[in-house]
């Protein structure tokens, strides 16, 4: 009886270290289902403020001169001594230029001197470089070229002069009624090159 007892210990013994060690098996194996989702990293980095876009410089007018006032534009003195709004410019007693129907025209009287050591052609029609242009500013940027009145011997355009030789010539500009009679301001602007004077006339 007792051998059989003998036996049947280490038996029963092997018979439960075998389930305690399944148990333990079976606690320690985790379930895939159950692991954790890693929670994300906030950045600590500041995001940088979106920069604020400047405003857009108004344009600036250009600095005008007044009337009888002398301006030196490269190797010209000019200056404007007066302005008139007319239907039609008289060159002789039977001919006169017309504007386009509806238009008017305003007409500039301007005297000019040649400061150079050569002579030289002032508003040449067909001009280069540096040879001097006009225009008639008016309004929010309204640009009017001025009309070349051929045979009109007042006409200031293609004034050839000597230096230190002067004239006193008209330039005319063909512009609408609206303009003619508005009470805005209206600018005559010399040009050569890069550098311009403006004059204002009303």
């Amino acid at each position: 009886m007792l051998k059989k007892f003998k036996v049947f210990l280490p038996a029963m013994l092997a018979l439960i270290l075998t389930a305690c060690n399944a148990n333990t098996t079976k606690d320690t194996v985790k379930d895939p289902e159950s692991k954790l989702t890693p929670t994300p990293v906030e950045s600590t980095s500041t995001p940088e403020p979106t920069p604020t876009p400047e405003p857009t410089p108004t344009p600036e007018l250009p600095e005008s001169y007044g009337l009888n006032e002398a301006v030196t534009l490269g190797d010209w003195e000019i200056t404007v001594t007066d302005m008139k709004v007319v239907d039609s410019i008289k060159t002789s007693q039977f001919l006169s230029f017309n504007p386009d129907e509806g238009n008017k025209y305003i007409q500039v009287f301007v005297s000019i001197t040649n400061n150079g050591k050569s002579s030289d052609t002032f508003l040449p029609s067909y001009g280069f470089g540096d040879d001097v242009s006009v225009k008639l500013l008016y309004g929010d940027g309204y640009e009017y070229s001025s009309s070349v009145l051929l045979g009109y011997d007042n006409d200031l355009h293609d004034s050839h002069l000597n230096p230190l030789s002067s004239v006193d010539k008209e330039i005319a500009f063909s512009v609408p009624e609206k303009v003619s009679s508005s009470d805005e301001e209206l600018l005559v602007e010399f040009s050569s090159g890069k550098t311009s004077v403006t004059f204002k006339i009303r």
